[in-house]
């Protein structure tokens, strides 16, 4: 009888120790299912890249200087806040909603092009900040859990940014409002209201090859992906009351939401290391507007 007891104990025990090597299966939350979407879906890995800048120079606001950016890293941040109740989002009635918040901080240097030589004008951090609206439109056994990308948000909404009163205007006769929607506005359910966020279908959807001009009350800088399919900045140039500059949508490219940077200014912080004299530009105004490419 001895025997029998500690026979089973001893299988109690190898089981016990089989289940704990085993490890415990934990469900990922909704908030860790969502920034998965967004970091390997296809769309959203198009709509919150890290490939906003390029290394090709441009006019550095009234200096007249010929500047590029050096980036020597970046990082990414996403975070989730769920909504507590359910919501309407149209045309549904009693759907759970999200907003994830996804920032991109670049960290290098403002060169100047001096002849044959570059010189570093100042040190740059630079903080780009989207958001994604998402709604749970489906139970638990869908991808994700049944969430889906319903809205984007290029930026935090400025009232320094919209008196540019900025838009894009295509050859084809579509016009795209250049600001970022307000995120605090109280209602995102209103279908005729769109100053919550852009609704993934009615981003414009561009042709190929199409003109593209923006127009603006500012001198801008914009980074965009031209025609070859390569990120380049364009500056604005003055043409009256506006500035203005124009390019052409890719053609060489499959990526289908294109992305419009603007680069706004930022501001500097003087200090003297070692006796010399050092100054630092931190931005966190730049906001992004996409387009879709009707591939």
């Amino acid at each position: 009888m001895k025997k029998l007891i500690y026979l089973m104990s001893l299988i109690a025990v190898l089981f016990i120790l089989y289940c704990s090597d085993k490890g415990t299966y934990t469900e990922p939350s909704y908030s860790d299912l969502i920034k998965d979407y967004i970091l390997n879906d296809e769309n959203c890995k198009e709509l919150y890249t890290s490939e906003l800048f390029s290394a090709e120079s441009f006019l550095y606001e009234s200096t007249g200087y010929l500047c590029f950016y050096k980036f020597d890293s970046s990082k990414k941040y996403v975070t989730v806040k769920i909504g507590t109740a359910p919501t309407d989002i149209f045309p549904y009635e009693d759907l759970y909603d999200a907003l994830a918040k996804v920032v991109d901080r670049y960290y290098g240097y403002l060169m100047r092009i001096n002849g044959n030589d570059t010189i570093p004008l100042c040190y740059v951090e630079n903080t780009v900040t989207r958001y994604g609206y998402f709604v749970k439109l489906y139970n638990d056994s869908y991808p994700y859990r049944g969430w889906r990308h319903w809205g984007f948000i290029g930026g935090d909404y400025k009232i320094s940014i919209s008196g540019g009163q900025r838009k894009i205007t295509s050859g084809g006769g579509i016009t795209i409002t250049a600001t970022p929607p307000s995120k605090y506005l109280p209602n995102p359910t209103n279908p005729n209201d769109s100053g919550y966020y852009i609704n993934l279908d009615d981003i414009k959807t561009i042709s190929p090859g199409d003109s593209l001009t923006l127009k603006s009350l500012e001198d801008d800088l914009v980074f965009i992906r031209n025609h070859r399919g390569k990120i380049a900045p364009l500056r604005t140039v003055s043409s009256g009351v506006n500035y203005t500059a124009g390019w052409r949508a890719p053609t060489n490219t499959s990526i289908l939401y294109q992305l419009v940077t603007f680069d706004l200014p930022g501001y500097f912080v003087y200090d003297t290391v070692g006796g010399i004299p050092e100054s630092s530009l931190y931005k966190d105004n730049d906001y992004v507007i996409p387009y879709r490419l009707d591939l």
